[in-house]
């Protein structure tokens, strides 16, 4: 038999404010999901706006006036709803340089990398004021960074104001000993420049400034490269200097340092360097010849010249020139590099007084498999290809350390490499097929060295004197 039990009218009261409580807290709770959800999508806005403020910043690095109103403008672009004060914006985990402006946009001490935060903002809730809740803050952050493509570096050599193109000597030898191209010193600098280093976290160099590092920091720059950036001289100083973003003068390394030469080019290890590379014509994938005991580069540059007929070019530069000069018999390797080398030569001396302008070394094979994310020249994955300053000097200073001013930028694609000089040189280094047995003693050093100078337009556009091009010689990446 069934029976019903009437609820007392005290517990049909309980019931009732129990359901009004739980339904205070949905709605609640669903109307701070609701705003939160509105925040959320707010804070993706601004995280895609300090993104793109930041990639765009960065492409006008070391320029930090240029970066700072570029962050600038593109934030107002892509945060339309957002007052943006810049002035009143705090940032704690700035960079180390912040701008005189705000804290809010800030480098690191090598100014290739740049940090954009979007000033705070509040919104009005909607339905959270039940809550207590008016408002939403909320913010966006963004650091993105210039990264280095390849091996175009700069590198710790000076060309001066009138060589054109052709053979330079970049390092010159020991006094009292002719060297071929690099013939003796008469300055005392030995054409040595003594780059400081910021200290740049993607290449690993530490900050070394002052008169107590320059082996070391020489060292690294053949290796490595200059671990910042840099500008012409346009009127007013910038000296190099940490913390002088975008320095437009270099001092000469007085002296002869044959030991951190040698070590940045040839004998270093991975212990030498700050990145653990090793020295400079140790590293990339291309074939490598037994010379002074160790592993070097020995890709010979006619090898960067497409092997298909080009426009704009001397017969002498053509790939079907120097694959007839390479098939043929020599009677000594000494005899098959001299005539290599000086068809290179003609090379060079036929497209400068033919005023060619034709793209020579241009070979695009993508040879190491998928290049990511700039698609590379052949060249730029030759540790032998760089760029070096050319001063508005025309003479390098008597054994002084007096700054230089840089007028240009000029490609170059190193050659010989000399050794063992006593009178004579044991070691004649350049790369080519001559190169088939071991050349040289463990213990012989370094001591000069010449390389090619690009004409500009022998090169593809991007690479004709610009260390820093976005899309060529550099990318930028976002990292958080």
């Amino acid at each position: 038999m069934l029976t019903w039990r009437h609820r007392k009218d005290g517990e049909r009261g309980a019931v009732l404010v129990m359901m009004v409580l739980t339904m205070t807290v949905m709605l609640g709770v669903s109307a701070l999901v609701i705003d939160l959800g509105h925040g959320m999508e707010r804070r993706r806005e601004l995280e895609n706006t300090a993104d793109a403020a930041a990639l765009a910043a960065a492409q006008d690095l070391p320029v930090v006036a240029t970066a700072e109103a570029t962050a600038k403008t593109v934030s107002t672009k892509n945060a339309p709803d957002a007052t943006l004060n810049w002035a009143s914006c705090t940032d704690s985990d700035r960079l180390a340089v912040a701008s005189a402006d705000t804290p809010c946009i800030s480098y690191d001490s090598s100014f290739t990398r740049v940090r954009v935060r979007i000033p705070q903002q509040s919104y009005k809730s909607f339905f959270a004021q039940v809550l207590g809740i008016n408002v939403i803050s909320t913010n966006g952050s963004a650091t993105a960074r210039v990264v280095s493509a390849g091996f175009g570096s700069i590198e710790p050599f000076a060309l001066f104001s009138g060589f054109n193109a052709g053979l330079a000597c970049l390092k010159e030898g020991p006094s009292g000993h002719r060297i071929a191209t690099c013939d003796d010193p008469s300055t005392g600098n030995f054409n040595l420049l003594d780059i400081t280093q910021y200290g740049n976290a993607t290449l690993n160099t530490p900050q070394r400034c002052g008169n107590s590092f320059q082996r070391q920091r020489i060292i690294d720059n053949i290796a490595i490269g200059a671990d910042h950036l840099f500008s012409t001289y346009n009127g007013t100083e910038i000296l190099d200097g940490c913390g002088n973003n975008g320095p437009n003068t270099l001092p000469p390394r007085t002296g002869n340092d044959v030991s951190a030469f040698d070590t940045g080019l040839v004998h270093g290890l991975a212990s030498d360097t700050s990145d653990g590379g090793s020295a400079r014509l140790k590293r990339g994938q291309y074939p490598k010849a037994t010379v002074m005991g160790v592993q070097l580069d020995n890709k010979p540059l006619w090898e960067f010249i497409p092997n298909t007929t080009l426009q704009g070019v001397p017969n002498s530069c053509q790939r079907a020139t120097f694959n007839t000069l390479v098939a043929a018999s020599y009677p000594t390797p000494a005899q098959e590099q001299a005539t290599l080398q000086a068809a290179l030569e003609q090379c060079f001396t036929d497209y400068e007084a033919g005023n060619y302008t034709g793209v020579v070394f241009g070979a695009n094979t993508d040879p190491f498999g998928a290049e990511s994310p700039v698609d590379l020249y052949d060249i730029q994955l030759s540790p032998r290809f760089a760029y070096v300053p050319q001063f508005v000097e025309d003479v390098p200073p008597n054994g002084s350390s007096s700054n230089l001013h840089i007028d240009d930028f000029r490609a170059i694609y190193m050659e010989d490499v000399y050794g063992g000089c006593n009178n004579s040189c044991s070691v004649d280094f350049a790369p080519g097929p001559w190169n088939t047995s071991p050349l040289g003693a463990g213990n012989v050093n370094a001591q000069a060295m010449t390389a090619w100078v690009f004409p500009p337009q022998m090169l593809p556009v991007g690479l004709r004197g610009n260390p820093a091009a976005v899309g060529q010689n550099t990318y930028v990446q976002l990292i958080k």
